[in-house]
This record gives structure tokens, sequence and C-alpha cells, in this order.
């Protein structure tokens, strides 16, 4: 009796302890997996765009897991200015639990690549190239290994084969009254005509401001363009004697040239429906190809070609 209860006892402790040595490896297993982080990786450390596009990057894991890998980005370096040639909006902004103020997003959970994106800023005028250095860190769970990673982003020169010119004169200066309400405001009008002469080619009409663009593939001409006033709608003010009207001429990527044309319209004087046939102004448009010269008068306000 007393040797089947010690082998009954026996075979209990060995149970005991195989269980317990099973548990210890579940344990250690899992363990194991809980400090294995995976590896980030950019996918290109150099990107190119033209301002105004997104510049996107791809992050990638070695092995998905089952939460999100968090990461810090830091702008160290450049020629690009933040605010001006690219914003970081799509990114979470701060302090940070440590460094210098930076940016952070994450990787998703189950995800072994996912793509984010800078917002890159386009302006008017010709420019070098830019970039912006960015450099990558782990941050708050640290669950993904993360050395010597940094991304390069070139924002080039956006270039336009189109000449937009634009006729503005918004601002506060009737009082309660919108200028830019054609009804009860000021009328403002832009018209383009060909040298073969007849009707307008193209016209902007009822918008503030008002627009109209010769694109690259137009028929090479001498243009005319007028710049008129329709109707004043007796509107008066107590601020201003010319209305504060100017004209942009802009080939994207090469100039933008600005005039003001105030004293072209003295606001008591009223519009061309109104009486008044001096309320215009014109200037010639010579396009050759993708070649645009601006003149008023005898005088060239502007020339440019698209380049490349």
């Amino acid at each position: 009796m007393k040797t089947i209860l010690n082998k009954l006892k026996a075979t209990s402790l060995g149970l005991i302890a195989l269980s317990l040595g099973f548990t210890s490896c579940q344990e250690d297993e899992s363990l194991q997996k809980a400090n294995n982080r995976p590896v980030v990786t950019i996918e290109s450390n150099n990107i190119t765009v033209t301002e105004g596009q997104d510049a996107v990057f791809a992050l990638n894991l070695s092995e998905a897991i089952n939460h999100p890998v968090e990461y810090r980005i830091e702008v160290i370096g450049g020629t690009a200015v933040e605010g001006v040639d690219f914003n970081m909006s799509n990114f979470s902004a701060g302090d940070f639990y440590y460094g210098a103020y930076g940016y952070a997003s994450a990787v998703s959970a189950h995800s072994t690549t996912q793509n984010f994106s800078i917002t890159t800023i386009a302006d008017v005028l010709p420019e070098d190239t830019k970039t912006i250095e960015l450099k990558f860190s782990p941050y708050q769970k640290m669950a993904g290994t993360i050395e010597n990673l940094f991304l390069t982003v070139n924002i080039e020169n956006l270039v336009s084969d189109d000449l937009t010119t634009t006729l503005n004169w918004s601002g506060d200066y009737l009082g309660a009254t919108d200028v830019c309400d054609a009804a009860t405001g000021l009328d403002f009008d832009l018209e383009l005509y060909a040298s073969a002469g007849g009707a307008p080619v193209k016209t902007s009409y009822g918008d503030c401001p008002e627009a109209i663009t010769i694109t690259g593939t137009d028929a090479d001409d001498t243009y005319d363009i007028d710049a008129s006033l329709w109707q004043s709608n007796g509107n008066t003010s107590g601020t201003i004697t010319n209305i504060p009207v100017s004209i942009t001429f802009t080939k994207v990527g090469f100039f933008s040239e600005t005039i003001d044309l105030s004293t072209t319209f003295p606001l008591a004087d009223n519009g061309l429906n109104e009486g008044n046939n001096n309320a215009i102004k014109t200037f010639s448009i010579v396009k050759l190809g993708t070649i645009y010269t601006i003149n008023d008068g005898a005088t060239q306000v502007a020339t440019g070609k698209y380049a490349n």
C-alpha cells in the first residue's frame, strides 16, 4: 500500500514539475516575443517632388505586431523653410518626452508597411531646389527598433506653360458694402481679344478677383487684355479717392508682376456702363510658344518662357 502511495506521489510530483516547466517555457516564449521589436526601415531615404505635391514616404516593419509602432520625426536641416515651403500638418507636433521639438506618428497595428506624407507649398516665383532633412527615432512604447534612419526630401521649382492675369480690387473701403458684389459693390471685368478683333476670346465676369489664363496650347498671337470697371453702382467712400485695384501677370516658376491701376479708376468717375469711357486699361500680350511678353504701351512689363 505504501509503495503504491509513493508511486502516486512521485507521479504527481512529476506532473507538477512538468506543468511548471511547460508554463515556464510559455512565459519565456511570451517574454521573448515581447522583447522582439520589429526593425523599422524606410523604402527610400531620398525622394524628389515638385512644390505643391505631397512628399510621400513608406516605412516598413520587419514583422507585424498587434499594436502601433510609434515614431518621432525631427527636422534636422535643409534649405526649405517650414510654413513657407512645407508643413507637417499630417503629424502630431510637440516637445514629447525627450529631445527637441518634433513630430510623431505611427505604423498601424498588424501592418508591415505604411505611407506617410509631408505637404509641400507651391508659389509662383523661380527658386532653386530646396531640401528637408529628417531624422526618425522611437517614441512612446519604443515598440520598434529605429537606428540611423534619415530622409532627405528635395523640393523642385514648379513651372508652368500658362500665363494667368488676375484683376483684384478686394478690400473694406466701401464701409458695409461688399466691394466684390457686382450688383451693389464694384463690377470689374477682364476680357481677352485676339489680334483679329471681334468678340473676346476669353472673359472673366462676376468673379472677385477676375482671372484669365492663356494656356501653352492656345494660339500664338498678339492679344489685348482689357481691365475695366463696368459699374460702380453709385458707391462712395470716406477713405479712398481711387479704387485700390491691381492687375497681376503670373507665369508660375518664372515671374509674377503686379501693377497698381488705382489712378485709372477714380471711384467718383463711375464705370463704362455709367458713361465713363476712360474706365478701362489695356495691355498687350505677345505669345510665342510658351514665351509671353506683356507690354503696357511701349513699356515691357514682363517676359518669360517655359524652362526645361
